[in-house]
């Protein structure tokens, strides 16, 4: 069974349910596929900036060390909008 980790960002807390909704999906989402759920990251009411992230970042260390097989978000976006910053977060996770 893969262990997954789920990450979920969201630039302000102003509607919760939907935050609810997304970790949901994603939750159905890894049992359907095979997945258990070993990690839930969510960075709330913060920069998009990955440095202020600590829910990302946390996530990366865990997949280095090893924890999680995959991680899954709802949209792309929410690990980086941009895309240089994106492939570097990209190629982080994957490295290992």
């Amino acid at each position: 069974m893969k262990r997954v980790g789920v990450y979920i960002y969201r630039a302000s807390n102003v509607c919760p349910e939907i935050l609810d909704g997304q970790m949901q999906i994603l939750c159905d989402y890894a049992k359907v596929n095979g997945g258990t759920i070993v990690g839930k990251y969510m960075d709330i009411d913060c920069s998009r900036d990955y440095k202020c992230r600590k829910a990302l970042k946390r996530l990366i260390r865990d997949y280095a060390d090893g924890k999680l097989d995959e991680v899954l978000v709802l949209r792309i976006r929410h690990l980086s909008r941009n895309a240089d910053e994106f492939l570097k977060l990209y190629k982080r996770i994957t490295v290992n």
